[in-house]
């Protein structure tokens, strides 16, 4: 798991997930298993054995109740049992729901809308609550691009080509003509909390490669290392909201970073990052050359 994920263990010590046929456990004090076990629940039963441990995953599914669970699950869901002691030697603070619920209602008003902009295969954020007792699902906010089906190509772009760009360039066989041309498009957002009015905001977006030839030169120039091992992609992002264009802009790495801009755009950058996540040591991205483009065409 990475360091993002890692940020799980403030609220919870033992978190787990089912994905395909898979029912994985994750113990780092190793008080029951030594750092986790993964079962396969189809051909276990688990669901049926162990109602309890997947009642939450049997309503966040919508799987039936009398036999869920009875062929692998499409996707990937996650449980973070709330830390409710003080033993933990990993965080002593103990969290309750009304904690978990008040961190749903900041991230939606300060983020929201902000965290879909650069993301290229997530569409929609729900935020549900499953109260005591409950059958069903309580739908709190709801954030999603609305347009997805007219603009998923273009979000999609570099993240499909890069891949097989990057390892030509690692067996030699990228060519000189190895850019991507810029694209741009208008994303429209929208937001709505229960009950209340839906939100929509319309958003310019712009996403540009610029040349990795260039990039390894210089990075093995400098640094004596190569882009691929640390993902140092000249991949560049933009996007400016077309309802408020004096908005201050954020930087971003696919998520906003707790970082303004001196423009009125908000700027998508791949960077190396401390393992604290915030002290940014490279700025790899061509800002000028792109803002001005930016500024012509939009």
């Amino acid at each position: 798991m990475g360091v993002g994920f890692n940020s799980v263990y403030h609220i919870t010590d033992s978190p787990s997930f089912i994905t395909d046929d898979k029912y994985v456990i994750l113990d780092p004090h190793e008080w029951y298993y030594s750092g986790g076990m993964k079962f396969n629940f189809v051909q276990k039963n688990l669901a049926e054995e162990y109602p309890d441990q997947f009642t939450p995953f049997r309503i966040s599914c919508r799987e039936p109740r009398d036999k869920p669970f009875k062929k692998p699950f499409k996707g990937t869901i996650f449980r973070y049992p709330l830390r409710n002691y003080t033993e933990s030697e990993i965080c002593t603070k103990i969290y309750e729901s009304k904690e978990i619920l008040k961190m749903f209602h900041t991230f939606y008003e300060k983020e929201s809308i902000n965290c879909l902009l650069f993301l290229k295969y997530i569409e929609r954020i729900y935020f549900y609550e499953i109260k005591k007792g409950a059958t069903e699902l309580d739908l709190l906010y709801a954030i999603q691009l609305d347009n997805a089906d007219q603009v998923r190509h273009q979000r999609r772009l570099i993240a499909e080509k890069i891949v097989p760009m990057m390892k030509s360039l690692k067996s030699g066989d990228l060519s000189d003509n190895n850019q991507l041309e810029m694209k741009s498009y208008i994303a429209s957002f929208s937001r709505q909390r229960k009950d209340g009015p839906k939100e929509t905001n319309k958003w310019l977006i712009l996403n540009y490669l610029d040349d990795l030839l260039k990039t390894e030169k210089y990075f093995q120039e400098n640094f004596r290392k190569n882009i691929g091992d640390y993902k140092f992609i000249p991949n560049v992002g933009l996007a400016v909201p077309l309802s408020n264009l004096r908005a201050t802009g954020t930087l971003f790495c696919f998520l906003p970073l707790p970082i303004s801009m001196p423009f009125r755009v908000s700027v998508h950058g791949y960077f190396a990052v401390s393992i604290k996540g915030f002290d940014i040591y490279y700025y790899i991205i061509y800002i000028k050359k792109i803002f001005f483009f930016f500024c012509l065409t939009g």
